[in-house]
């Protein structure tokens, strides 16, 4: 897994991911203490920033939405600037710039994102 947050080079050998079928999460990922522990993040609540290896990136997303208001500005800004065209399972799973995974990886890719199809349909 790669973070491209912090650098698109670094690589986290293996780790364990659960997906939240709660389309009404706000958070797109979130990591537990033992994942944050074992890979040596630090999360400095003084600073807002998180360090990883000697990169900082702040807590704060600058498009982060602070209150409901900003919330519904930002959606209404996001969805007309983003251009989303519907790809199968498979295409993802094969793209070019998979190559990191082997075929069998790939495979189980399109296995499991047509298993959760819903969340990718906007």
């Amino acid at each position: 897994m790669t973070l491209p947050q912090w650098s698109s080079k670094r690589v986290i050998e293996s780790t364990e991911l659960s997906v939240n079928l709660n389309a009404k999460q706000k958070y797109k990922a979130i990591f537990g203490l033992d994942f944050l522990l074992a890979n040596k993040f630090d999360v400095l609540f003084s600073k807002t920033v998180i360090e990883w290896e000697g990169i900082s990136i702040s807590m704060f997303n600058k498009r982060e939405p602070r209150n409901n208001e900003e919330c519904n500005k930002l959606e209404k800004e996001t969805m007309q600037e983003n251009k989303y065209s519907y790809m199968d399972a498979k295409e993802i799973a094969y793209l070019d710039n998979q190559k990191h995974l082997n075929d069998k990886e790939k495979e189980k890719l399109e296995v499991v994102l047509r298993e959760f199809n819903e969340l990718f349909e906007g």
